[in-house]
């Protein structure tokens, strides 16, 4: 087990060196705009009067120095430059520091017209201001976009770059490879676009060429050693997915689908506008729904399920060969390739029932600690743990409101997080229990484009819930990114597995000193999950 303590204490000496670092660093950044600042102030003088200003001027010059450099600091900070990531520089950004040297600029020429004649050393030439503004526009801007460009090729991180085709120039590849540009999935170089649209043909997209269409994919692949495809395209219908998947299918590259990515990404305004099914109208709906399918009131203390001891939990995944056992064993190799983790790394397993994952997880050298509000599931677990001689720690919680007495690795809720009345509740109490950049992995039988959330109501719902007592909802993939989100989670993977049925969704707590970051991306690649949490 972790000492808590010792852990908080290792995680506040580590945020406090990051935010050292952080200082030091915008206070270089601050240092070299003052001397972009004096330097473009003194080229100025100098570029009007050809070399050295003759008495007067040079008086006008130390005259209005402080004031005018003083001035440029303070409209950087009233504009927020100075918050602004260098290696991200955007066009947007650029804007924001023409705004911020303007007011100044304005000021000086102002002064030049306005003044009274009795103030000669307040007013520069109009040669001077002119200059001076260009200088300090083409320094700021300029020594940003440099960084900003040696980032780019620096390649971050040291890891070998994957050369990538987007297939698909409109709105969604634009918006994706704007994403890429800033950071996300720094190991992926895009190299071009294919499109159907001849309109397209020859267009560059942030620097990136439109290079033929989908047909010419083989080609293109070949003479570009392409590693990798991303099907840019929003709402591909799946007749033209099947296609292009078809067209690839006898080249040697990885396709990616994103298909649905860019409904859910990047800000609010773009998440599904889904139903909160743990909102407090959502609990009286969900609660209402269940007393009128089973004719009783919701009791999660209740919950019947299996004895201890009973033959299918006991045998769990082998208790039902000619049905659900090929699915769960299918099912438990995705989740252990998912987790990826060292041995002897820590694992919570969040409605763990009988603990059949956890005894699996446990067999795999990882510490896991299972955790389950019903105490005759519990029990089955430890004597099944204890049996084999695995060693696995079982808590009877209620994984809506747990205490949180160690920091884990990873989190795993399979299969369990649609019995629970409050998911957002379970996803905030296992963002809590979770390393800084410890991930979560969430496994339920949806699709990733269903919306549906809420009480099922078809029959074989109604009948395990009235026979268990157990909530049976459908939260939807959609449903389940936001409330990741909404607790705090980021770079939520949809990851679907041909095999068996399940959808998977892997997301990481951001790292410490670092904001989160709301992408999603769509593969049923596992090297595409795995690489994206490193």
């Amino acid at each position: 087990m972790v000492d808590v303590n010792s852990d908080s204490r290792l995680e506040q000496n580590h945020s406090t060196t990051k935010t050292e670092s952080f200082r030091l660093i915008k206070t270089t950044q601050l240092l070299i705009d003052v001397f972009i600042f004096l330097f473009s102030y003194f080229a100025a003088f100098f570029t009007r009067y050809e070399g050295i200003p003759d008495p007067i001027n040079l008086k006008r010059m130390f005259l209005l120095l402080p004031g005018v450099v003083l001035a440029r600091m303070l409209c950087f900070r009233l504009f927020s430059v100075h918050s602004i990531a260098w290696r991200y520089v955007s066009i947007i950004d650029a804007a924001t520091m023409l705004k911020a040297l303007l007011p100044v600029t304005a000021g000086l020429f102002l002064g030049r017209i306005f003044l009274s004649a009795k103030l000669p050393l307040l007013k520069l030439p109009l040669g001077v201001i002119s200059s001076e503004f260009l200088f300090v526009l083409i320094g700021t801007l300029g020594v940003r976009m440099t960084r900003a460009l040696a980032y780019e090729l620096s390649g971050r991180d040291g890891r070998e770059k994957k050369r990538t085709l987007f297939i698909g120039a409109g709105d969604a590849g634009n918006k994706l490879l704007e994403q890429l540009g800033r950071g996300v999935y720094p190991e992926i170089e895009v190299l071009g676009f294919v499109d159907d649209d001849p309109s397209q043909f020859n267009a560059r997209i942030h620097g990136v060429r439109v290079l033929g269409n989908t047909a010419q994919i083989p080609a293109i692949v070949e003479r570009l050693d392409i590693d990798e495809a991303i099907i840019s395209i929003a709402n591909l219908p799946p007749e033209d997915l099947w296609r292009i998947i078809n067209i690839c299918r006898g080249t040697k590259i990885k396709v990616i689908n994103c298909h649905n990515l860019f409904e859910l990404l990047f800000d609010d305004a773009g998440m599904p506008d889904v139903p909160l099914a743990d909102s407090e109208a959502g609990v009286q709906e969900q609660l209402q729904a269940f007393k009128a399918l089973t004719g009783r009131d919701y009791d999660a203390t209740a919950e019947t399920r299996y004895p201890v001891n009973h033959p299918y939990e006991v045998n769990k995944p082998f208790s039902d060969p000619e049905g659900l056992s090929g699915d769960l064993l299918m099912a438990a190799g995705t989740m252990i390739k998912l987790l990826h983790l060292r041995p002897e790394a820590s694992v919570l397993d969040l409605g763990c029932g009988s603990g059949w994952t956890s005894i699996l997880l446990a067999r795999c050298g990882l510490q896991v600690t299972g955790l389950d509000l019903n105490p005759a599931s519990l029990e089955t677990g430890r004597r099944n743990a204890e049996a084999i001689g695995i060693p696995v720690t079982f808590i009877n919680a209620d994984m809506q409101d747990f205490a949180v007495d160690q920091l884990y690795d990873a989190v795993v809720i399979f299969d369990a997080l649609h019995h629970s009345l409050r998911e957002r509740s379970v996803l905030s109490r296992a963002e809590s229990a979770l390393r800084p950049g410890g991930k979560i992995i969430l496994c339920e039988q949806n699709y990733p484009d269903e919306d549906r959330v809420g009480i099922l109501t078809h029959e074989a719902a109604a009948q395990t819930m009235r026979k268990h007592g157990t909530l049976e909802k459908g939260l939807g993939t959609r449903h389940m990114i936001r409330a990741l989100f909404d607790c705090g989670f980021e770079l939520a993977t949809v990851f679907t597995a041909q095999s068996h049925y399940r959808t998977w969704i892997v997301a990481r707590k951001p790292r410490l000193g670092t904001e989160a970051m709301r992408n999603v991306m769509y593969t049923s690649d596992f090297e595409i999950v795995l690489r994206s949490y490193k």
